[in-house]
């Protein structure tokens, strides 16, 4: 096997961790929420004070990621994250678990971004979405795992243990990566500058692509957090049962995930990017507009294959734009908005639920703030057509 696809899998198990902490409260979220006595949205802070801590934490670590070693930015995140998400498992009330949710996304954004910049030095711009859809792939099997062994470890015995295991899986991950990871040439040679962060922001492509992050992530999360809830509260469920919403949403995102990849690689980023949008509007709204189970886990399957199938595209495109000595600034700067969308929606769709009663005002806004996202990206194919003309 080529070492290039020995980072990929280590990377893979690095993504599988990362989304084993993210998701870790909301296939037991009911549980919870009964035990500690949590409302609707103090529920949803669960989800979105690890996101405040992600997000805050991107732009810092793209930096670090583009000054020091990749490899080694991604072994300090991993042993950190494992540590603070032991003390969210023995954390008395929910208040301190809400704290140190946020700083296990802080400690945990140190993953994504060098792993990003990693697999992007290691890959040429032929096969890079598919390694990074590879790589995406180790979150959705990170969700999945989640989703099945959180509930039944919750109910043979305590919810808590079902988190005190994310630790010995991120010190195991820890050991694989600091014994086998290690930089490609380009990226082990420390860069001297990021570029000006004023000629970054004033590309519309930035500002397009960051709102599409925003929509990619905050969609993920929402569905997450609050899928199963709203399955099993909507059409009377068990736990177990529901969960398997968010079960079924990770097992598509195995294949789309790389499928994603190798679409971006055939007909180009920006036109994958569209096709997904395209898709995921429609569903999003029809999930709060009918109320027929059959339909709702298809809806549940087309939105996980393109929310999943979103990530190669619009991570693949980034070094084309910005080239690869500032990706991890600008994977930073992109997974702020992705990290923003991440702790908004869910927060949408907890809040919605408390002062409505119901579950349909939320899925409805989030479809309405999809369009634009659509109508951006088609914009940016014009613009991309017309700058290539010149």
């Amino acid at each position: 096997m080529e070492y290039k696809w020995v980072v990929v899998l280590l990377c893979f198990f690095a993504s599988f961790f990362l989304n084993a902490v993210n998701v870790g409260f909301s296939p037991i979220l009911l549980i919870v929420k009964k035990d500690l006595d949590l409302t609707y949205t103090q529920s949803a802070m669960l989800t979105t004070a690890y996101f405040i801590g992600y997000t805050i934490g991107q732009i810092p670590w793209g930096y670090l990621t583009d000054r020091m070693k990749s490899s080694k930015a991604i072994l300090i995140s991993v042993l950190c994250s494992a540590i603070i998400v032991f003390f969210s498992s023995v954390a008395p009330t929910g208040d301190i678990i809400i704290v140190t949710r946020f700083f296990a996304g802080l400690l945990g954004a140190g993953i994504f971004v060098p792993s990003v910049r990693l697999i992007s030095a290691w890959f040429p711009s032929e096969n890079r979405g598919l390694a990074l859809g590879l790589f995406g792939a180790g979150t959705s099997i990170g969700g999945v795992a989640v989703s099945f062994s959180s509930p039944l470890i919750a109910l043979s015995f305590e919810w808590r243990w079902s988190i005190r295991l994310l630790t010995f899986l991120g010190f195991s991950v820890a050991f694989m990566i600091g014994l086998w990871l290690r930089d490609s040439p380009q990226t082990a040679i420390i860069s001297k500058g990021s570029g000006s962060l004023k000629a970054i922001v004033s590309s519309r492509a930035f500002w397009i692509l960051g709102y599409d992050q925003l929509i990619r992530l905050g969609l993920t999360y929402a569905a997450s957090a609050w899928l199963p809830t709203f399955v099993s509260e909507s059409y009377g469920l068990s736990t177990v049962t529901a969960s398997l919403s968010l079960t079924l949403m990770n097992v598509i995102g195995i294949f789309s995930n790389p499928g994603g990849g190798i679409v971006s690689d055939r007909i180009g980023e920006i036109k994958s990017t569209m096709l997904a949008l395209a898709s995921i509007t429609p569903a999003v709204f029809l999930l709060a507009a009918y109320r027929d189970i059959t339909l709702i886990w298809v809806l549940i399957v087309l939105i996980g294959f393109f929310i999943n199938f979103l990530r190669s595209p619009l991570f693949s495109i980034l070094p084309k734009i910005y080239g690869l000595k500032q990706s991890g600034v600008i994977t930073g700067y992109q997974n702020t908005f992705a990290s923003a969308g991440a702790f908004l929606f869910p927060f949408i769709i907890g809040s919605s639920r408390d002062i409505s009663g119901s579950f349909t005002t939320g899925w409805v806004s989030l479809a309405i703030l999809c369009l634009p996202a659509l109508l951006s990206t088609i914009a940016l194919l014009k613009y991309d057509k017309s700058r290539s003309a010149r």
